[in-house]
């Protein structure tokens, strides 16, 4: 079965989520769930929008990608990867890239799967050179060309047609898209890579359990280090970048996300302050339009505005998960004001929320679930081998 065609789903291919309840908000409402789709075994881990096909697609330990036609919320296909749970998804025109805890990432386009990185054929190239392995542990080594951990973020940079994967092996891989080569590795941090972003201007932010946030630019071929933020004593869980990039921000195990600005005559970035009010560690962050939200292992959803400048309003706290928030991705519809929130949960649920948001400061129609998405555009890059 597969979202791709118009017929109906057959009840032995369903998988063991429940029919989502879906709630009509009354029309003066700002905010509120209006759908909970919930899965009987599985913590939901990742989520993903498509805005080339309005799809919503769900990763979990179950190790396939769930989807999902919107607005009715109903289950709509399945990408079955046959190993690995899915810790991250990202979405780029009408390709799906799935990262798993096998160390590896796939890549989809029309419900099929066209290739995993790194391909065999790169991987046996590889093997022939010694210079190619690495010391990864004592008197272990490995090719540099793959993940040796967890990947646990991706994210990628349209305007230079690359992917990035992040890993607990603390290193990030630089993937082109018109060769599906692994162009660079990158020793990010000190620790494991919890989550990337991609920023206008095709600025990388990693973050860490080693506490700082680092941003990277690409010069030719190769990336430079242009700033370390320290957050003393706090692993970063999430990060995600204003739509203008003036702004970055970073969700952390202390339960604050701490915002830094774009100087406009150095192009640093210079703390400007902190959104408070988790009891526990934010695992992800996201903007979207003029909002900013970041989900807890407190189980819920904080809501800011940001208004002029690096001001920011709290709006809304989001109560109804019963686990920890682990992923968020948002979209806005610009007809009617309103931004539509997807939370994935480790109580093995998917909510949808709609929330009312000021479109003065710009729409972002980027989707982001702690890292950018695709773009409207269609692609379609070679099938691997």
């Amino acid at each position: 079965m597969t979202p791709w065609n118009n017929a109906s789903p057959s009840p032995g291919r369903l998988s063991p989520w429940q029919s989502p309840v879906v709630t009509t908000l009354p029309d003066e409402a700002s905010f509120g769930c209006i759908s909970t789709i919930v899965r009987q075994v599985g913590h939901v881990y990742a989520l993903a929008i498509s805005s080339a096909d309005g799809l919503l697609y769900t990763g979990s330990e179950t190790q396939n990608i769930r989807v999902w036609k919107q607005p009715s919320f109903n289950e709509s296909g399945c990408l079955r990867s046959g190993s690995g749970s899915v810790k991250a998804i990202v979405t780029f025109g009408n390709i799906i890239f799935s990262a798993h805890s096998d160390h590896k990432i796939r890549i989809w386009r029309r419900g099929q799967r066209i290739g995993t990185l790194p391909t065999v054929k790169d991987k046996l190239q590889s093997s022939v050179y010694p210079s190619n392995f690495i010391r990864v542990r004592r008197h272990h080594k490995a090719l540099w060309i793959k993940h040796i951990d967890v990947i646990s973020s991706l994210a990628v940079n349209e305007e230079q047609d690359v992917l990035y994967s992040g890993s607990w092996d603390k290193t990030v891989k630089v993937w082109r898209m018109s060769d599906w080569k692994c162009a660079e590795s990158i020793h990010a941090h000190n620790d494991a890579v919890n989550c990337l972003t991609v920023g206008p201007g095709g600025l990388l932010f990693t973050g860490s359990a080693d506490c700082t946030v680092k941003v990277w630019r690409r010069l030719k071929v190769k990336h430079i280090l242009m700033q370390s933020l320290d957050l003393k004593h706090s692993a970063v869980n999430g990060v995600a970048v204003s739509a203008d990039g003036g702004i970055l921000y970073a969700g952390s195990a202390d339960g604050i996300v701490n915002y830094w600005e774009k100087e406009k005559s150095s192009n640093s970035m210079q703390h400007a302050g902190f959104l408070g009010g988790h009891r526990l560690p934010v695992l992800c962050v996201a903007t979207v339009s003029n909002l900013v939200l970041s989900g807890s292992a407190d189980k819920t959803i904080r809501v800011w505005r940001r208004d002029a400048g690096t001001l920011h309003t709290s709006l809304i706290v989001l109560q109804g998960h019963g686990g920890p928030v682990k992923s968020i991705a948002a979209t806005v519809d610009d007809f009617n004001g309103f931004a539509c929130v997807y939370s994935g949960s480790l109580d093995r649920s998917v909510k949808v929320w709609r929330i009312q948001c000021d479109n003065a400061a710009g729409c972002c129609k980027r989707i982001q679930c702690c890292r950018p998405a695709g773009s409207n555009k269609s692609w379609a890059p070679r099938n691997l081998s």
